[in-house]
């Protein structure tokens, strides 16, 4: 199942629906979730059938501001279960029978009524045990290290947004692609972006679902590429794609070392704590597209492991030797190691050489045959 969710910024201008169009018709989502639609009912239906999606809801927008709207296909079907300017709080069924239930969230733009948006939330999924997934832009973040530039001002609408991931329990699903969703479009020093979008999901709909992740669209490249090959588009485009490796490589560094520091905290007092980090490490370890030889991206499960199983076995194949050849070249190279030196490097290692070797690791890499880390060893 895919779900798309887009803060479009008002349906008025005609390249916004074509953009959105064009993209449901790529991704070919089962649910698309629209923020900020600017736009009335009528215009989300006359939308809903250029989508050719099977049902939508949508809350009005007041004036010109806000606005949500809420696309399905055939293949499921959604009850709306309650609505406000805020939330479209839903019940998903599939086709096999299985629910979940899905709250698609515009958090407040304004910060002193974020708050009410929460509570809701809480009343929403406080105390559900069943599969909930909630998503959507929450305008606000959970820590400093999601927002670049600007100043420190707002922890406490940090620490409330926190709260309520807690409060409900709530995972927040990996992420894959540029590490921010928002940018206030300024230069040099009064740049400011920020991680805004984001999906979470309770232990419930983790457990249930566990090959998930999220994409975010890096909308600038893809805006570049859409243009006419002029050399001035291409050299941003290598800049902007410079860049967003860049902000990829630290981001992961970053949530990697975070990792471990969680992990010598909860690991062994909490069981859960491994099993939703194992949940999230997949999400974001899975392999979802490969670019094949041609230049083309394969999205298929067989196709990606036949890709990979045909790569390896090119690279590590024998084209076998001439055995007369072989011969020569063998007894042409002069041995390095005299027996002296083969019998110690075959000799059992000492204590003290196991010790060296055991304290030299790291506390939390390569783990033991029966899966206990070095740490283990070094402490007991």
């Amino acid at each position: 199942m895919k779900i798309l969710s887009w803060n479009c910024r008002g349906l008025g201008r005609t390249p916004t629906v074509h953009s959105l169009v064009r993209l449901s018709r790529e991704e070919k989502p089962m649910i698309i979730f629209l923020i900020e639609t600017k736009a009335g009912r009528e215009k989300i239906e006359r939308l809903r059938k250029k989508l050719r999606m099977h049902g939508c809801f949508s809350v009005d927008s007041i004036g010109a501001s806000g606005g949500l709207a809420l696309f399905w296909n055939h293949s499921i079907t959604v009850d709306i279960l309650c609505s406000d300017s805020n939330i479209i709080d839903s019940k998903v069924t599939q086709q096999d029978g299985s629910t979940f239930f899905m709250t698609s969230v515009y958090g407040a733009p304004v910060r002193t009524r974020r708050q009410d948006v929460w509570n809701r939330l809480i009343q929403i999924g406080g105390g559900w045990h069943i599969d909930w997934l909630c998503y959507g832009d929450f305008n606000s973040f959970l820590s400093w290290h999601e927002k670049q530039g600007g100043n420190r001002i707002g922890q406490r609408d940090i620490d409330n947004f926190k709260d309520l991931v807690n409060t409900c329990a709530l995972v927040v699903i990996g992420t894959h692609g540029p590490c921010y969703t928002w940018n206030n479009k300024r230069k040099g020093n009064s740049n400011i972006r920020i991680k805004l979008d984001r999906a979470m999901a309770n232990d419930a709909w983790s457990s249930s679902y566990l090959d998930v992740a999220v994409f975010v669209k890096p909308v600038a490249i893809t805006k570049l590429q859409e243009g006419p090959p002029r050399d001035d588009y291409q050299k941003q485009e290598d800049c902007l794609i410079s860049f967003l490796n860049e902000e990829l490589d630290r981001e992961e560094e970053l949530w990697r070392q975070k990792s471990r520091v969680d992990w010598l905290q909860q690991g062994d007092r909490n069981t859960k704590f491994f099993h939703l980090t194992t949940i999230q490490h997949r999400s974001q370890n899975r392999i979802l597209k490969l670019r094949a030889p041609d230049g083309g991206w394969i999205h298929d499960e067989g196709e990606i492991y036949d890709l990979m199983i045909g790569y390896y076995q090119e690279i590590f194949k024998s084209e076998g030797l001439e055995p007369l050849a072989l011969n020569q070249v063998l007894t042409s190279i002069q041995p390095g190691v005299n027996d002296d030196m083969n019998s110690l490097l075959c000799a059992m290692p000492t204590i003290d050489e196991m010790c060296m070797a055991l304290f030299a690791m790291a506390l939390l890499k390569a783990p033991s045959p029966v899966g206990l880390p070095p740490v283990f060893f070094q402490k007991y």
